[in-house]
């Protein structure tokens, strides 16, 4: 059983081989093409020159021993060696521009084919830690371990390439010599391959701890996070955090890295002790034989690199199976991509306007979780109206939102799009009808145009369009007073950025949504960071205004939604009352109780009851 697992895993790594070169060839098929080529030839002037020098060496014993001091063919000798060692600089130095510029390549090519797999993926996919681990993988490995099995693949065709050369020479006459090279490498060779299973196997499973510290350096140094974290002095906790996990690290590596360091000392041992007999052979093989000091040179040359080509040859096999190994969370992912391309039907309805959306007895748990957030929801949201999802903390409206926008689908139930089950819609033609101001919204490290204008990158320098949303999210007149206006960078830590409020980031994450000309428009607590003032106006332009799409917006501030068309209560997951202010101030205990306790807060707040009393209007 263990043989036909140990064959199955390296039935993989080829498979990953194979998948990796039709990376590297998809990444640039000229530069592809020149690697191999120049690889095939690189050795070749080793060899050639190992015949040169050969005649150099017996040519000074013919100087030293005829009277006759003709220096003319060992001066063309030297300089046909000056020549080859030249033309091998080159061809080296050319491989080298070559492969710099390929790495480029590469790298840009599996960056956006990691992007593109993580862009195929749903959100329930980024719930699975193991997924979370692969794409980390392949962003940490995958072009490095990609180059490097290009490198082992150039090391293999010159190795093999003097390894034929050399063998060649050496097999005609002294075959034993051939037999002793193969056998030395043999004990390391066998170490090396234990060595890499098992501290690749060490990496993998404590990878996710590591992805774990990484992700807590990275919380240190963001700008977002310094500020409270300098406040309650708690990087020093953060610290002893990470260093318990490197200390954890360090006592494993010492562990293994002890016992796989004595392995490799006494295969290292094993393979000096059989190349020091290995010359013995060549030497008094040659004073038997009565050769000259120059092909006895020149065999113990050529040993010497049939052996460093045989332990190259074998060294880059293993670090190739090692690239391989590393290969396999990049290998993971692409079949996901694979099997997501493969689900994709033409069948799908693609032209479409949402008049209604419809929810038939759904429920929903995360794919982490056992409990379900929400249960048996049946709720029907119609074109021109607005709606407001109320409830206490962790009652579910957010995910009810989520599952809105077609980010997550129902574990049980039906979503009715105009009456025809959602799953016959094309997912990127029913997200392109929706937008969305969420409460954890994106701060991009780009300019103001660009956080505005990215929710419809086709509308991304359409400046009529950016401004006119700008002023819907009362972002207009603030941009405007800023140096660079709408060019303006922001985020700190990058060069000539700029940081704005809050309150203003919040407005543009309200502008971003008003780009879309979208059927659905869902606001996920959409004021919380802004003034009095603001609020009311971003909020006017929300909702209240009659328009030909579903408005939809999530908020515990129910001065806001006093004239909204419906209110649903959600309650533990479930709708508990859908109506107006009025019916459910009367009518619903939920909500007459989430109204009363913020009617009091204002009241504690203001002393003039008559002001406390008009807020709430």
């Amino acid at each position: 059983m263990k043989k036909f697992n140990n064959f199955r895993h390296f039935s993989n790594y080829f498979a990953i081989i194979k998948t990796t070169l039709s990376v590297l060839f998809a990444s640039s098929k000229k530069y592809f093409i020149l690697i191999l080529v120049l690889s095939s030839v690189m050795a070749l002037p080793d060899i050639i020159n190992l015949i040169v020098w050969q005649h150099i060496i017996d040519q000074i014993g013919s100087l030293l021993i005829n009277d006759n001091k003709d220096y003319i063919i060992i001066i063309y000798l030297f300089l046909l060696h000056f020549i080859i060692v030249l033309i091998k600089l080159i061809i080296n130095k050319t491989t080298n521009y070559v492969k710099e510029i390929y790495t480029v390549l590469v790298d840009k090519y599996i960056t956006n084919k990691t992007i593109e797999i993580v862009d195929s993926m749903e959100m329930q996919d980024f719930e699975d830690p193991r997924l979370h681990n692969d794409i980390q993988k392949t962003n940490d490995e995958s072009t490095v371990r990609s180059i490097g099995i290009l490198n082992n693949i150039v090391e293999i065709i010159m190795n093999m390439t003097l390894f034929v050369g050399t063998i060649s020479i050496l097999a005609s006459y002294q075959i034993s010599i051939v037999i002793i090279i193969i056998l030395s490498i043999v004990p390391s060779t066998i170490i090396n391959l234990k060595s890499m299973s098992k501290l690749f196997e060490v990496y993998d499973k404590r990878y996710e701890k590591t992805r774990y510290y990484s992700s807590l350096k990275d919380m240190i140094v963001t700008y977002e996070n310094f500020k409270e974290m300098k406040l309650f002095s708690n990087i020093s906790f953060i610290q002893n955090i990470i260093n318990n996990i490197f200390e954890k690290i360090i006592e494993q590596d010492k562990n293994v890295k002890r016992t796989l360091t004595i392995k490799s000392t006494v295969g290292d041992s094993i393979q000096h002790l059989l190349t020091y007999l290995l010359k013995i052979i060549v030497v008094v093989n040659g004073i038997m034989s009565k050769l000259s000091i120059g092909v006895i040179i020149m065999s113990i040359e050529t040993a010497t690199k049939l052996q460093n080509a045989l332990i190259n040859l074998i060294s880059c096999a293993l670090t190739l199976y090692e690239n391989c190994l590393y290969l396999l969370s990049f290998e993971r992912l692409n079949k996901i991509n694979s099997i997501k391309s493969e689900e994709v039907r033409e069948d799908l309805i693609k032209d479409f306007v949402v008049d209604s959306i419809e929810f038939i007895g759904v429920y929903f748990k995360y794919p982490s979780s056992c409990n379900h957030i929400l249960e048996d929801i049946n709720l029907t949201l119609k074109k021109g109206f607005d709606y407001a999802v109320v409830g206490y903390n962790g009652s579910g409206k957010t995910t009810l939102i989520k599952i809105i926008l077609g980010l997550y689908a129902p574990t049980k139930g039906e979503i009715l799009i105009n009456g025809i089950n959602r799953t016959m819609y094309d997912k990127k033609a029913y997200f392109e009808k929706m937008s969305a101001m969420f409460q954890d919204f994106v701060k991009f490290p780009l300019t103001i145009r660009e956080n505005i204008g990215i929710s419809m990158v086709d509308n991304i320098n359409n400046m009529p369009v950016i401004i006119e949303a700008s002023v819907l999210g009362q972002a207009h007149d603030f941009i405007n007073e800023l140096n660079r206006k709408f060019d303006t960078n922001l985020l700190i830590g990058w060069e000539n950025s700029e940081d704005i409020s809050t309150g203003q980031w919040q407005r543009l994450a309200i502008s971003r949504s008003f780009v879309r000309e979208a059927d659905v428009m869902v606001f996920d607590e959409p004021t919380a960071a802004l003034d009095a003032k603001t609020e009311s106006e971003v909020f006017e332009n929300m909702v209240n205004k009659k328009t030909e799409r579903i408005n939809i917006i999530i908020t515990h501030r129910f001065t806001n939604i006093k004239n909204i068309d419906q209110i649903i209560v959600i309650h533990e997951g479930k709708v508990d009352a859908v109506g107006d202010h009025d019916f459910l101030i009367s009518n619903n205990k939920i909500y007459a109780e989430l109204y009363d306790i913020q009617a009091d807060n204002y009241k504690g707040f203001i002393k003039e009851p008559a002001l406390a009393g008009e807020l709430l209007k």
